[in-house]
């Protein structure tokens, strides 16, 4: 993907997913220029897959398709078109990984530079794979939140089973946010949508995928040409990022004992000093941004019932679990062991 960010807004996203939105608009009788207007992109941008396009530019686009079409189940029809192609090199090292399991760990590690706008954390427990996204940025009002999210978790879902051998798998999907005014389609009918929740996430039953077969498309030397572009776009992608997601791609690498300040400030060539001022500047602290991140890490390992409160938070970098335990409630408003009966619920719950 070119440096070149075209249109308005810090946070990167490949034109490949404008054009996902324009395919759907042409379906809907939406004009290209209508579906840009006010959103400081040419028309020939419908030309260019794979170019870097601002957050807001493509929100805009998002605002005019859900204007126009007047219906927010359309979200369905745009989410249909996220094939494998469209996810572009990503897509590729997908599709030729080994298992479903490899795949996820490489869109997990990759997907920032294709989507920057989102932060996508995925989670496994005995009964269900979970897949939840949440906004990097402010969005205009919640309804966009809550459309773009269903757009992706439903990406990832149809993704999913391009992967795998499997059909009809019952798909329970949470979002935040009322339900809409208009119901749900027929042919939506596989999909479960619970509105006012907690995350946007998506749960799948663990067990239909143990026993689905992974593509047998695994060619080693091509994994390693896709890997390498996707390395290549990362480091890339890193190099340009302010400096609150330097912190936070590092944090990210350094999950076994969460590094202290001096630590990274060293990975960054900055003294502790530097480094709090400059992220000062950002409107930020290396004890937020370190918070948010145990937040995401503590989320993922309470999915997994095997792993006691006591070693979550030997994991994490917490010297007990009670001062665990406070600190989840302070960023939750639960404790862990809440969020654990809470999620043992939702799994459980018929589709």
């Amino acid at each position: 993907m070119s440096n070149l960010l075209l249109g308005k807004g810090s946070y990167r996203i490949s034109s490949d997913y404008i054009i996902m939105y324009s395919e759907a608009a042409l379906e809907y009788g939406i004009p290209i220029p209508a579906l840009l207007e006010g959103s400081q992109l040419p028309i020939s941008i419908m030309l260019k897959p794979n170019v870097n396009i601002g957050h807001e530019s493509f929100l805009r686009i998002v605002k005019n398709f859900l204007d126009y079409s007047g219906d927010f189940w359309s979200s369905l029809d745009v989410a249909r078109r996220g094939t494998m192609s469209k996810h572009g090199i990503l897509g590729y090292s997908m599709m030729l990984s080994n298992t479903l399991g490899e795949a996820t760990e490489k869109f997990e590690k990759y997907y920032p530079t294709r989507f920057q706008l989102f932060q996508f954390d995925f989670n496994s427990s005995d009964e269900s794979l979970q897949f939840s996204v949440s906004c990097r940025a402010p969005l205009p009002d919640d309804s966009y939140l809550q459309y773009v999210s269903l757009v992706c978790l439903l990406c990832m879902k149809f993704t999913i089973d391009q992967l795998i051998s499997v059909d009809d798998i019952p798909t329970r999907i949470t979002l935040k946010g009322p339900a809409p005014s208009t119901a749900k389609p027929e042919h939506a009918e596989n999909f479960q949508i619970d509105f006012d929740a907690g995350e946007n996430c998506l749960y799948l039953p663990t067990f239909s995928y143990d026993k689905a077969t992974f593509l047998d498309l695994h060619d080693a030397s091509f994994e390693e040409i896709a890997d390498q572009q996707n390395e290549k776009a990362l480091a890339t992608l890193i190099g340009n990022c302010n400096l609150t997601e330097k912190v936070r791609q590092l944090l990210k690498k350094n999950q076994q004992d969460m590094a202290n300040m001096e630590v990274v400030a060293s990975n960054l060539n900055l003294s502790a000093a530097s480094l709090r001022r400059k992220l000062k500047s950002e409107g930020t602290t290396f004890q937020a941004i370190k918070d948010k991140e145990r937040y995401r890490l503590a989320v993922g390992l309470l999915a997994n019932h095997k792993l006691s409160i006591v070693a979550i938070a030997e994991k994490l970098g917490f010297s007990d679990a009670s001062n665990f335990t406070k600190a989840f409630k302070l960023w939750a408003g639960i404790s862990p062991k809440q969020l654990r009966q809470y999620n043992k619920q939702q799994t459980r719950r018929p589709s």
